[in-house]
């Protein structure tokens, strides 16, 4: 299990120090419990998914949506994001999480024996730069300076809420979307949120199909009489 040491900001912990590093061959994730299975999908450039051989969706009816983290950049300079816009970007990540889920999955308040864990992270934030430089793809107006948010990823897991058995998790890179040469807009970000969100709700709910197929009983056909 990744380690982290993470300060509360409002109701967003912030990681600052991580330690403990989960590698794969997708590269690092400071997040996830387990990142060694990930493969990239065969589908869709800059996404990786791994999915649990022990995972049993059929005794899950509910998800359970944790508050979404946002994780610096390894090595990155990170001076601070002030509560407010910290707490708008996990917020709006968590509304799309809960928008795209729902439309498969019940939502739960509290664990339980039906109900499985959802852990989301933002990763990759770079730091702040004055908001007087020159314009930038990727770069977020956040009071008096500019978020670099050109290397965000996201990466999330879906674990049993009791036992902490991972079922399924991805990382997707797929890069946010702004026009060339300008900086990212606030409406830009929420929309790539709900973009990465029904990705996650597609793939989470292939993997729940394939499970669920696999898990099924074969049945045998009885000879017909004139067989005999």
């Amino acid at each position: 299990m990744s380690s982290h040491r993470l300060l509360p900001l409002g109701l967003l912990a912030l990681a600052h120090a991580l330690a403990g590093c989960v590698t794969s061959d997708r590269g690092r994730s400071d997040f996830l419990s387990r990142a060694d299975g990930l493969t990239p999908s065969a589908r869709e450039p800059g996404l990786w998914t791994a999915e649990s051989p022990q995972a049993d969706f059929s005794s899950f009816t509910q998800l359970l949506i944790e508050d979404v983290l946002l994780l610096p950049d390894p090595g990155s300079p990170f001076p601070g994001l002030k509560g407010e816009d910290a707490y708008e970007i996990s917020r709006s990540f968590k509304q799309a999480l809960r928008k795209e889920l729902s439309r498969k999955f019940r939502i739960a308040t509290r664990p339980g024996p039906e109900v499985l864990q959802v852990r989301a992270a933002l990763a990759g934030l770079r730091g702040l730069s004055p908001l007087g430089s020159a314009p930038a793809p990727g770069r977020l107006p956040v009071r008096d300076s500019l978020l670099d948010l050109s290397q965000l990823r996201i990466e999330l897991e879906v674990l049993d809420s009791r036992s902490g058995l991972q079922h399924f998790a991805l990382i997707d890179t797929q890069p946010l979307a702004n026009r060339r040469g300008s900086s990212l807009t606030w409406d830009q970000l929420r929309q790539a949120f709900y973009e990465w969100s029904w990705r996650f709700q597609r793939e989470l709910d292939l993997a729940r199909q394939r499970a669920l197929a696999l898990s099924e009983p074969v049945l045998l056909e009885e000879p017909a009489l004139s067989d005999f």
